[in-house]
């Protein structure tokens, strides 16, 4: 299993043993993303990032609800909020959605904008917000960098937990370091 893959998994573990029981059903954590949530990109859903936590949770007793729709993006998200993530009383809701799926011209606006409402929404059904911030893409410029760079200095001051696969991934320019595998 890869280095980002034990880190992912370490956190989402003590996320669930330290906040599992507060909120109104508290073994199911809801997954609302796009594309790669969905398991775009990975050889096969079950070693996706979200297949890998549905298995790695199941024997602890927790129940991975993923409503990940490839090409969505935040506001898609919130638009659909009420209706597929707030009737499983979820303890904790991975917000999971990328930021290439954004209006192009606004993209890191929008993104930061609307994912601060969706935490507010997660909170505001009692359960807890996990965000995967914008992860590592080869088509980001010097400028959309600076960007994603600032988005997770914001909501890192939210205090949600964030699942950071930039920091883990890209090669300090934004992009995918070099040889990594399909699956992590």
């Amino acid at each position: 299993m890869g280095v980002l893959r034990i880190i992912v998994w370490a956190l989402l573990l003590t996320l669930v043993e330290a906040h599992g029981f507060c909120a109104p059903s508290p073994n199911t954590i809801v997954v609302l993303g796009s594309s790669t949530a969905a398991g775009v990109g990975a050889s096969t859903y079950q070693t996706s990032w979200v297949g890998l936590l549905t298995s790695a949770l199941a024997s602890k007793g927790y129940i991975v609800q993923n409503v990940s729709i490839s090409g969505t993006n935040t506001g898609d998200s919130l638009a659909r909020f009420d209706r597929d993530v707030t009737p499983n009383n979820p303890a904790f809701v991975v917000l999971a959605t990328s930021i290439v799926n954004e209006p192009t011209d606004t993209a890191a606006q929008s993104y930061l904008a609307k994912t601060l409402l969706l935490i507010h929404k997660v909170e505001s059904i009692g359960a807890i917000p996990v965000v995967v911030p914008p992860y590592p893409n080869d088509g980001f410029s010097a400028s959309m960098y600076s960007s994603i760079q600032n988005i997770y200095t914001t909501l890192g001051a939210e205090g949600v937990p964030l699942l950071d696969f930039l920091d883990a991934a890209d090669d300090g320019q934004g992009h995918w370091v070099a040889g990594l595998s399909l699956d992590g």
